[in-house]
Protein backbone atom coordinates (compact mmCIF):
# COMPACT_ATOMS: atom_id res chain seq x y z
CA UNK A 1 0.00 0.00 0.00
CA UNK A 2 1.06 3.57 -0.69
CA UNK A 3 1.90 5.77 2.29
CA UNK A 4 1.11 9.51 1.67
CA UNK A 5 3.81 10.60 4.11
CA UNK A 6 6.34 8.34 2.40
CA UNK A 7 5.49 9.84 -0.98
CA UNK A 8 6.24 13.27 0.45
CA UNK A 9 9.67 12.15 1.66
CA UNK A 10 11.90 11.32 -1.33
CA UNK A 11 14.48 9.58 0.87
CA UNK A 12 12.27 6.62 1.84
CA UNK A 13 10.41 3.94 -0.09
CA UNK A 14 6.83 4.97 -0.76
CA UNK A 15 5.64 1.45 0.12
CA UNK A 16 7.94 0.93 3.11
CA UNK A 17 8.42 4.21 5.01
CA UNK A 18 10.93 2.61 7.39
CA UNK A 19 13.37 1.86 4.56
CA UNK A 20 15.63 4.54 3.20
CA UNK A 21 16.48 4.53 -0.50
CA UNK A 22 17.54 6.90 -3.27
CA UNK A 23 16.46 4.76 -6.22
CA UNK A 24 13.51 6.03 -8.26
CA UNK A 25 10.98 4.16 -10.36
CA UNK A 26 11.74 4.86 -14.02
CA UNK A 27 8.04 5.24 -14.80
CA UNK A 28 6.46 7.21 -11.94
CA UNK A 29 9.55 8.67 -10.27
CA UNK A 30 8.70 7.49 -6.76
CA UNK A 31 11.38 6.21 -4.37
CA UNK A 32 11.54 2.42 -4.03
CA UNK A 33 13.58 0.13 -1.78
CA UNK A 34 15.47 -2.96 -3.06
CA UNK A 35 12.50 -5.22 -2.33
CA UNK A 36 10.22 -3.07 -4.47
CA UNK A 37 12.67 -2.60 -7.33
CA UNK A 38 11.60 -4.75 -10.29
CA UNK A 39 13.87 -5.07 -13.28
CA UNK A 40 12.60 -3.34 -16.41
CA UNK A 41 14.09 -3.10 -19.91
CA UNK A 42 15.56 0.20 -18.76
CA UNK A 43 16.24 0.66 -15.06
CA UNK A 44 13.76 -0.47 -12.42
CA UNK A 45 10.07 0.09 -11.79
CA UNK A 46 7.80 -0.12 -8.77
CA UNK A 47 5.23 -2.94 -8.40
CA UNK A 48 2.28 -0.65 -9.14
CA UNK A 49 3.74 0.53 -12.44
CA UNK A 50 4.49 -3.05 -13.42
CA UNK A 51 0.92 -4.00 -12.60
CA UNK A 52 -0.44 -1.10 -14.66
CA UNK A 53 1.76 -2.16 -17.57
CA UNK A 54 -0.02 -5.49 -17.60
CA UNK A 55 2.96 -7.54 -16.52
CA UNK A 56 5.03 -6.68 -19.57
CA UNK A 57 8.00 -6.16 -17.28
CA UNK A 58 9.77 -9.18 -15.80
CA UNK A 59 8.86 -9.57 -12.15
CA UNK A 60 12.27 -10.09 -10.62
CA UNK A 61 13.40 -8.17 -7.59
CA UNK A 62 16.84 -6.60 -7.81
CA UNK A 63 17.58 -8.14 -4.45
CA UNK A 64 17.88 -11.45 -6.33
CA UNK A 65 16.48 -14.92 -5.81
CA UNK A 66 15.95 -16.45 -2.40
CA UNK A 67 19.17 -18.38 -2.77
CA UNK A 68 21.06 -15.19 -3.63
CA UNK A 69 19.44 -13.40 -0.70
CA UNK A 70 20.52 -16.18 1.66
CA UNK A 71 24.04 -15.99 0.26
CA UNK A 72 24.03 -12.23 0.77
CA UNK A 73 22.89 -12.67 4.36
CA UNK A 74 25.67 -15.19 4.93
CA UNK A 75 28.15 -12.69 3.56
CA UNK A 76 26.79 -10.08 5.95
CA UNK A 77 27.41 -12.25 9.02
CA UNK A 78 30.04 -11.11 11.50
CA UNK A 79 33.56 -12.31 10.84
CA UNK A 80 33.67 -14.40 14.02
CA UNK A 81 30.52 -16.24 12.95
CA UNK A 82 31.89 -16.89 9.47
CA UNK A 83 35.10 -18.25 10.99
CA UNK A 84 33.16 -20.54 13.32
CA UNK A 85 30.95 -21.87 10.53
CA UNK A 86 33.97 -22.46 8.29
CA UNK A 87 35.47 -24.70 10.98
CA UNK A 88 32.39 -26.92 10.85
CA UNK A 89 32.44 -27.26 7.07
CA UNK A 90 33.16 -30.87 6.04
CA UNK A 91 35.94 -29.74 3.70
CA UNK A 92 37.65 -27.68 6.39
CA UNK A 93 41.10 -28.83 7.47
CA UNK A 94 40.70 -27.30 10.91
CA UNK A 95 41.15 -29.74 13.84
CA UNK A 96 37.56 -29.42 14.99
CA UNK A 97 37.59 -32.61 17.06
CA UNK A 98 40.71 -31.51 18.92
CA UNK A 99 39.18 -28.15 19.77
CA UNK A 100 35.93 -29.80 20.81
CA UNK A 101 37.66 -32.35 23.05
CA UNK A 102 39.82 -29.69 24.69
CA UNK A 103 36.85 -27.39 25.19
CA UNK A 104 34.79 -30.17 26.75
CA UNK A 105 37.62 -31.20 29.07
CA UNK A 106 38.12 -27.61 30.25
CA UNK A 107 34.40 -27.20 30.86
CA UNK A 108 34.10 -30.47 32.79
CA UNK A 109 37.20 -29.69 34.85
CA UNK A 110 35.84 -26.27 35.82
CA UNK A 111 32.51 -27.81 36.81
CA UNK A 112 34.35 -30.45 38.83
CA UNK A 113 36.38 -27.72 40.50
CA UNK A 114 33.26 -25.97 41.76
CA UNK A 115 31.31 -29.11 42.68
CA UNK A 116 33.87 -30.83 44.89
CA UNK A 117 31.48 -30.81 47.83
CA UNK A 118 28.89 -32.76 45.80
CA UNK A 119 31.09 -35.72 44.97
CA UNK A 120 34.61 -37.07 44.99
CA UNK A 121 36.64 -34.55 42.95
CA UNK A 122 33.49 -33.05 41.44
CA UNK A 123 30.41 -34.33 39.66
CA UNK A 124 31.79 -34.62 36.09
CA UNK A 125 34.76 -36.58 37.40
CA UNK A 126 32.37 -38.89 39.23
CA UNK A 127 30.30 -39.43 36.08
CA UNK A 128 33.02 -39.63 33.43
CA UNK A 129 36.07 -41.34 34.93
CA UNK A 130 36.62 -45.09 34.74
CA UNK A 131 36.85 -46.73 38.15
CA UNK A 132 37.00 -50.10 39.87
CA UNK A 133 33.86 -49.64 41.96
CA UNK A 134 31.66 -52.77 41.54
CA UNK A 135 28.57 -50.58 41.90
CA UNK A 136 29.41 -48.81 38.63
CA UNK A 137 30.84 -51.78 36.74
CA UNK A 138 27.91 -51.74 34.30
CA UNK A 139 28.48 -48.08 33.36
CA UNK A 140 30.54 -48.86 30.26
CA UNK A 141 30.44 -45.29 28.95
CA UNK A 142 33.13 -44.42 31.49
CA UNK A 143 35.77 -46.16 29.37
CA UNK A 144 34.93 -43.81 26.49
CA UNK A 145 34.70 -40.60 28.53
CA UNK A 146 37.72 -41.16 30.78
CA UNK A 147 39.83 -38.82 28.63
CA UNK A 148 37.51 -35.92 29.48
CA UNK A 149 37.65 -36.50 33.24
CA UNK A 150 40.06 -34.58 35.46
CA UNK A 151 39.94 -34.27 39.25
CA UNK A 152 38.27 -31.07 40.34
CA UNK A 153 40.92 -30.05 42.84
CA UNK A 154 43.37 -27.17 42.85
CA UNK A 155 46.17 -29.65 43.47
CA UNK A 156 45.42 -31.20 40.06
CA UNK A 157 45.85 -27.96 38.09
CA UNK A 158 49.41 -28.82 37.05
CA UNK A 159 48.36 -32.29 35.91
CA UNK A 160 45.47 -30.85 33.93
CA UNK A 161 47.60 -28.13 32.32
CA UNK A 162 50.38 -30.53 31.34
CA UNK A 163 47.94 -32.99 29.79
CA UNK A 164 46.08 -30.26 27.93
CA UNK A 165 49.26 -28.63 26.60
CA UNK A 166 50.70 -31.90 25.31
CA UNK A 167 47.37 -32.83 23.76
CA UNK A 168 47.11 -29.43 22.08
CA UNK A 169 50.64 -29.77 20.68
CA UNK A 170 50.12 -33.25 19.25
CA UNK A 171 46.42 -33.77 18.51
CA UNK A 172 45.82 -31.04 15.84
CA UNK A 173 48.53 -32.35 13.52
CA UNK A 174 47.35 -35.91 14.17
CA UNK A 175 43.78 -34.99 13.23
CA UNK A 176 44.94 -33.31 10.03
CA UNK A 177 47.15 -36.27 9.12
CA UNK A 178 44.71 -39.07 9.93
CA UNK A 179 41.47 -37.34 9.00
CA UNK A 180 38.64 -36.92 11.48
CA UNK A 181 37.26 -40.44 11.23
CA UNK A 182 40.58 -42.23 11.77
CA UNK A 183 41.61 -39.72 14.40
CA UNK A 184 38.44 -40.40 16.38
CA UNK A 185 38.87 -44.18 16.13
CA UNK A 186 42.47 -44.03 17.35
CA UNK A 187 41.63 -41.51 20.07
CA UNK A 188 38.75 -43.58 21.42
CA UNK A 189 40.69 -46.84 21.22
CA UNK A 190 43.60 -45.36 23.17
CA UNK A 191 41.17 -44.05 25.78
CA UNK A 192 39.20 -47.30 26.14
CA UNK A 193 42.20 -49.65 26.25
CA UNK A 194 44.10 -47.27 28.55
CA UNK A 195 41.21 -47.04 31.00
CA UNK A 196 40.69 -50.81 30.91
CA UNK A 197 44.41 -51.38 31.49
CA UNK A 198 44.23 -49.15 34.56
CA UNK A 199 41.53 -51.35 36.06
CA UNK A 200 43.29 -54.58 35.10
CA UNK A 201 46.62 -53.55 36.62
CA UNK A 202 45.68 -51.52 39.68
CA UNK A 203 42.28 -52.80 40.85
CA UNK A 204 42.41 -54.06 44.45
CA UNK A 205 39.83 -55.15 47.01
CA UNK A 206 38.53 -52.50 49.39
CA UNK A 207 39.83 -49.65 47.23
CA UNK A 208 38.64 -47.75 44.18
CA UNK A 209 41.04 -47.05 41.34
CA UNK A 210 40.33 -44.26 38.85
CA UNK A 211 41.36 -44.00 35.21
CA UNK A 212 41.18 -40.51 33.74
CA UNK A 213 42.96 -37.90 31.64
CA UNK A 214 44.50 -37.62 28.20
CA UNK A 215 47.33 -40.13 28.75
CA UNK A 216 45.73 -43.09 27.01
CA UNK A 217 44.37 -41.11 24.08
CA UNK A 218 47.54 -39.05 23.69
CA UNK A 219 49.87 -42.04 23.62
CA UNK A 220 47.42 -43.82 21.35
CA UNK A 221 47.79 -40.99 18.84
CA UNK A 222 51.58 -41.09 19.15
CA UNK A 223 51.56 -44.84 18.54
CA UNK A 224 49.29 -44.31 15.56
CA UNK A 225 51.71 -41.74 14.17
CA UNK A 226 54.56 -44.20 14.59
CA UNK A 227 52.67 -47.00 12.82
CA UNK A 228 51.83 -44.72 9.90
CA UNK A 229 55.44 -43.57 9.57
CA UNK A 230 56.71 -47.14 9.61
CA UNK A 231 54.17 -48.19 6.98
CA UNK A 232 55.45 -45.39 4.74
CA UNK A 233 59.06 -46.52 5.13
CA UNK A 234 60.05 -44.00 7.78
CA UNK A 235 62.13 -44.80 10.84
CA UNK A 236 60.11 -42.87 13.42
CA UNK A 237 63.10 -42.10 15.63
CA UNK A 238 61.79 -38.66 16.58
CA UNK A 239 58.46 -40.14 17.61
CA UNK A 240 60.18 -42.75 19.75
CA UNK A 241 62.12 -39.98 21.48
CA UNK A 242 58.91 -38.00 22.08
CA UNK A 243 57.21 -41.10 23.48
CA UNK A 244 60.19 -41.84 25.74
CA UNK A 245 60.27 -38.26 27.03
CA UNK A 246 56.56 -38.34 27.80
CA UNK A 247 56.98 -41.64 29.63
CA UNK A 248 59.74 -40.11 31.75
CA UNK A 249 57.58 -37.07 32.53
CA UNK A 250 54.72 -39.36 33.54
CA UNK A 251 57.01 -41.31 35.84
CA UNK A 252 58.39 -38.13 37.43
CA UNK A 253 54.91 -36.74 38.08
CA UNK A 254 53.42 -40.04 39.21
CA UNK A 255 51.40 -40.62 36.07
CA UNK A 256 49.24 -43.63 35.32
CA UNK A 257 51.65 -45.93 33.48
CA UNK A 258 48.99 -48.58 32.89
CA UNK A 259 46.81 -46.08 31.04
CA UNK A 260 49.84 -44.77 29.19
CA UNK A 261 50.99 -48.14 27.88
CA UNK A 262 47.42 -49.30 27.38
CA UNK A 263 46.85 -46.26 25.19
CA UNK A 264 50.04 -47.02 23.26
CA UNK A 265 48.88 -50.56 22.57
CA UNK A 266 45.30 -49.58 21.75
CA UNK A 267 46.17 -46.66 19.49
CA UNK A 268 48.89 -48.63 17.74
CA UNK A 269 46.52 -51.54 17.11
CA UNK A 270 43.83 -49.23 15.76
CA UNK A 271 46.25 -47.51 13.38
CA UNK A 272 47.66 -50.86 12.24
CA UNK A 273 44.19 -52.29 11.56
CA UNK A 274 43.09 -49.18 9.66
CA UNK A 275 46.23 -49.22 7.53
CA UNK A 276 46.00 -52.96 6.97
CA UNK A 277 42.54 -52.82 5.42
CA UNK A 278 42.55 -49.33 3.90
CA UNK A 279 44.08 -50.24 0.55
CA UNK A 280 42.77 -53.77 0.16
CA UNK A 281 40.73 -54.04 -3.02
CA UNK A 282 38.06 -56.31 -1.55
CA UNK A 283 38.01 -54.79 1.90
CA UNK A 284 34.83 -53.11 3.12
CA UNK A 285 35.15 -49.79 4.94
CA UNK A 286 33.25 -51.29 7.86
CA UNK A 287 35.75 -54.13 8.38
CA UNK A 288 38.44 -52.20 10.31
CA UNK A 289 35.74 -50.41 12.31
CA UNK A 290 34.19 -53.74 13.31
CA UNK A 291 37.57 -55.10 14.42
CA UNK A 292 38.33 -51.98 16.44
CA UNK A 293 34.91 -52.13 18.11
CA UNK A 294 35.67 -55.76 18.98
CA UNK A 295 38.86 -54.54 20.70
CA UNK A 296 36.76 -52.11 22.74
CA UNK A 297 34.41 -54.89 23.77
CA UNK A 298 37.23 -57.23 24.79
CA UNK A 299 38.95 -54.51 26.83
CA UNK A 300 35.75 -53.47 28.62
CA UNK A 301 34.67 -57.05 29.34
CA UNK A 302 38.12 -57.90 30.72
CA UNK A 303 38.09 -54.84 32.99
CA UNK A 304 34.54 -55.59 34.16
CA UNK A 305 35.45 -59.17 35.04
CA UNK A 306 38.46 -57.87 36.95
CA UNK A 307 36.27 -55.45 38.92
CA UNK A 308 33.71 -58.10 39.83
CA UNK A 309 36.44 -60.57 40.78
CA UNK A 310 38.08 -58.25 43.32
Amino acid sequence: MTDPQAEADPSVCYRHPDRQSWVLCQRCGRTICPECQILAPVGVQCPECVREAGGSVKWQSTSGSKRQQRAARRGARPRWMQSTLSLLHPDSNAPVLTYGILGASVLFWLISLFTQNLGYNGLPFEWLSANSDPATAWQVWRYFTAALAFPGAFSSILFFLLGSVFFFLIAPSAERSFGRGKFLLIFVTGTVVGAAATILVYAEPQSIIYGFGFSGALFGLLAGYFIVQRSMGGVGTQLLIIIALNVMISILFGGNLAMLFGGLIGGGLAAFIIGRFEYRARSRPSTPVAIIVAIWVVAIVAATVRILAT
